[in-house]
């Protein structure tokens, strides 16, 4: 089950990603500079704010490997994500940004959504 939820959050990414909805995963979408290892906020209507920047931004958190991994899911093929092996805890939490990006864009909640 895990290979198959893998693969809808990659192919959901590379979706939004088409529509211009996801934006970067490698840049501060505030001050355009490279992510690295610290403190972050997902921010779903803009995407990822650096440390630096989130002073006064009250979004979620994202750790620094969530972020590589959503930024691997969005660049990868979909040959190099299938040897990728993501543990239930990780595609729990990716797959919860992408609920988010999805929903900030497409206003409205899918009746193919688990509720």
């Amino acid at each position: 089950m895990q290979r198959k939820e893998q693969a809808v959050i990659a192919y959901e990414i590379k979706l939004l990603t088409l529509l211009g909805f996801a934006g970067s995963f490698k840049l501060c979408v505030k001050c355009g500079k490279k992510l690295a290892l610290g403190a972050h906020v997902f921010d779903a209507t803009r995407g990822i704010i650096c440390n630096s920047c989130m002073k006064d931004v009250s979004f979620m958190s994202i750790s620094f490997e969530e972020i590589k991994i959503l930024s691997f899911l969005q660049d990868a093929s979909f040959e190099q994500i299938d040897k990728l092996v993501l543990t239930e805890e990780k595609i729990l939490s990716a797959s919860s940004k992408i609920l988010l990006l999805r929903r900030q864009h497409l206003e409205k909640t899918l009746k193919t959504e688990k509720q």
